[in-house]
């Protein structure tokens, strides 16, 4: 047996008859019940008698050790320091991992209180925890200490002194402050920070320690473009806030049905213009009803962006999909060309275009692009033109792209079109494909 916590009890029976090495404390009371106590972390050895037949037992005997431990728990409150009470949630990053804890400082083991709800602190605490699941070793011990903060008398001139709460930090409304393990974000999350009694903030963004020179904060200012250490104290209280972000690309994932998602439009005229290069800002017009998105709060950092679609724009720049050009504009209404479509519908798919291979096109070898190329058409998604080349630099129709869009989602060409546009006829060799995409 392993993993002992330092008591236990024994079958009490008449036949029975224990006995233990020194390393054991072993009592039967009274009524003839037998308990045990550990004085080592060392093997202990216990050995039960019935008639002729005996047993032993080695006690923290060294266990099997699984291949994977569970993740240390995490704690979030506003802050590390209050002055009534303070609510703290544990959270771990395993589904079927519990968590146990101790409110006295000590080691907590599996026989430890079991975290079911945001524990409430009225006084200094140090909460320590760990994470238990099936099949993995238990966690490291993970700890944190909430200091209360009381009022009272200063010095030698009475004043009352209340200690003011600390600056509370959230992105997107979830709290992010004084973590103990850096905070993962989306890319371009935009911070927002707030101080007691409107109290002016002053923050840094390279770690350094904040002073009244520091930059003032103002709403908006601060959006986490790269893993960053932000340090704020405000006017009033120069204890240091400190959030260490560790940013990530915004998730998304393509819908389960969009093979029956309508996704593309037409033009208020009544044309479809299936034969015009289709442009950034239409390709995330087309692409964005075909994801589920993660619902983030990130900023637009991009030039050149009109104003109903800069939400869209910023999701797309922090998921990795789209980038800016060299001087920082997003160029929404340029034609995309073919390696641009191609790099950036490869970014949706998530295809390794460093396991693209060798290109099979005599005009993609040393293009910026050929990795993604090489694994989008090697993916079946593409093909060249006949003569062996892939134009990477011409653009691409929006007849092409809703083509290429439908073989992805798996969507089927419409048999009987219910609807047409003015300049698409029937003969038309993406008519179906384009009926069966458009609203």
């Amino acid at each position: 047996m392993s993993r002992i916590g330092g008591s236990f009890t024994l079958t009490s029976d008449a036949a029975l008859s224990w006995r233990a090495d020194g390393t054991i404390n072993l009592v039967r009371n009274g009524s003839g019940a037998w308990t045990g106590s550990l004085k080592t972390s060392d093997l202990a050895l216990l050995t039960v008698q019935s008639g002729d037949e005996s047993r032993s037992i080695e006690l923290q005997a060294p266990s099997f050790k699984f291949e994977k431990s569970a993740p240390a728990p995490k704690a979030a409150s506003v802050s590390s320091t209050f002055t009534d009470k303070v609510a703290v949630t544990l959270t771990v990053d395993e589904p079927s991992a519990r968590i146990h804890y101790t409110l006295d400082g000590s080691q907590p083991n599996i026989g430890s209180q079991l975290y079911t709800a945001p524990i409430t602190l009225t006084s200094t605490t140090t909460i320590k925890a760990i994470a238990v699941a099936d099949e993995m070793e238990t966690s490291p011990a993970a700890s944190w200490t909430w200091t209360k903060q009381s009022a009272g008398f200063s010095g030698g001139g009475g004043a009352f002194y209340v200690a003011p709460p600390a600056i509370e930090a959230s992105i997107g409304g979830k709290i992010v402050a004084n973590a103990t393990e850096p905070v993962k974000v989306a890319r371009n999350s935009i911070l927002q920070l707030k101080a007691p009694a409107d109290q002016v903030i002053y923050y840094t963004t390279d770690g350094s320690t904040p002073t009244k020179d520091s930059k003032v904060y103002k709403e908006g200012s601060i959006v986490i473009t790269r893993d960053m250490t932000i340090k704020a104290i405000t006017e009033k209280d120069d204890r240091v806030v400190t959030i260490h972000y560790v940013v990530e690309n915004a998730k998304f994932e393509l819908k389960p049905d969009a093979a029956n998602v309508k996704y593309m439009t037409g033009y208020a005229n009544g044309e479809f213009r299936p034969d015009a290069a289709i442009t950034r800002y239409e390709l995330l017009d087309a692409l964005a009803p075909l994801l589920d998105k993660d619902q983030v709060s990130v900023d637009n950092l991009l030039a050149g962006v009109k104003e109903g679609a800069k939400n869209e724009v910023a999701f797309f720049t922090s998921a990795g999909i789209i980038e800016g050009y060299p001087d920082g504009t997003f160029g929404g209404d340029r034609g995309l060309t073919r390696s641009e479509f191609v790099v950036m519908m490869s970014r949706v798919l998530r295809l390794d275009a460093a396991a693209g291979g060798q290109t099979q096109f005599s005009d993609i070898n040393g293009h910026w692009a050929e990795g993604y190329v090489s694994a989008f058409t090697q993916a079946g998604y593409v093909e060249g033109f006949p003569d062996g080349t892939f134009q990477p630099e011409s653009e691409i129709s929006r007849a092409q792209a809703v083509t290429v869009i439908n073989r992805i989602i798996g969507k089927k060409k419409l048999d009987a079109p219910t609807a047409a546009f003015i300049d698409l006829t029937e003969d038309h060799w993406a008519y179906s494909n384009i009926m069966a995409a458009v609203k």
